[in-house]
């Protein structure tokens, strides 16, 4: 696991005054997963991925001011965008859901706490993982990929910029790395193992992972050669994550 930035801890704690503040003593425990404890933090861009744990289950009002607060912190704490998941019971298995059982896997192997202590236990289910992210893969990759193919559609143009090939490349790498491995790994990290797992597709990824960072010189001059080699690398990934089924 990696420390989170202070900034991440500072919003954190402001968040957690204020959740405090509209529901006492509901909220026991607060921790992080995501791109904050997996070192690949973007200021300005990433999210902030949290595991919240309540004392009690929550009545209505509780959970709808809750809601209300998470809701608010990024326009009151600086623009990141917050997002997560509250349970009372980090052992038992979670409702149904495509979140929960990555988030909670996440959690037991990367986890960072800003309130409480996570505990040695925490349920974590890889056989759940895999089935929360081949139904991801079915219901979002899928069309997500055939949309981009279509060259004109607003996702086909946005394969021409900067954005959509580092998500559609190093979103589908994330998913063949954690059904190769059972691990989790950031979009960055999970790029570097492909581009070693997908010796063919070395530059269409790494051309992903530099758009992702910054860093690195560009691979191609021509944009919609890079877009068209990123949808092919895209093709591949999602083929070899069916294989892993």
């Amino acid at each position: 696991m990696a420390e989170p930035p202070a900034i991440v801890r500072d919003v954190c704690e402001h968040l957690l005054d204020a959740l405090d503040q509209a529901a006492p003593g509901l909220v026991s425990g607060f921790h992080l997963t995501g791109s904050a404890v997996l070192d690949d933090w973007r200021a300005g861009e990433s999210d902030i991925d949290f595991v919240g744990v309540l004392a009690r289950p929550a009545a209505p009002d509780e959970a709808a001011r809750l809601k209300a607060v998470v809701a608010a912190a990024p326009r009151d704490l600086g623009g990141q965008k917050i997002e997560g998941l509250w349970l009372t019971d980090l052992r038992a298995p979670p409702a149904p859901g495509v979140d929960a059982p990555v988030a909670l896997r996440t959690l037991a192997l990367h986890g960072v706490s800003i309130r409480g202590a996570i505990p040695p236990d925490v349920w974590s289910d890889p056989a759940a993982v895999r089935a929360a992210l081949l139904s991801n893969l079915d219901d979002y990759w899928t069309p997500w990929l055939a949309a981009a193919r279509r060259p004109l559609s607003p996702r086909g143009l946005a394969m021409l910029g900067g954005w959509a090939p580092a998500w559609g490349v190093l979103g589908l790498a994330r998913i063949a790395y954690t059904l190769s491995t059972d691990d989790i790994a950031s979009k960055s990290a999970a790029g570097r193992w492909a581009m070693a797992a997908f010796p063919d597709q070395w530059t269409p990824v790494g051309e992903a992972l530099r758009l992702r960072t910054g860093v690195g010189v560009p691979a191609y001059r021509d944009p919609f050669a890079r877009r068209r080699e990123a949808l092919s690398a895209m093709s591949v990934l999602l083929a070899a994550c069916r294989d892993l089924r």
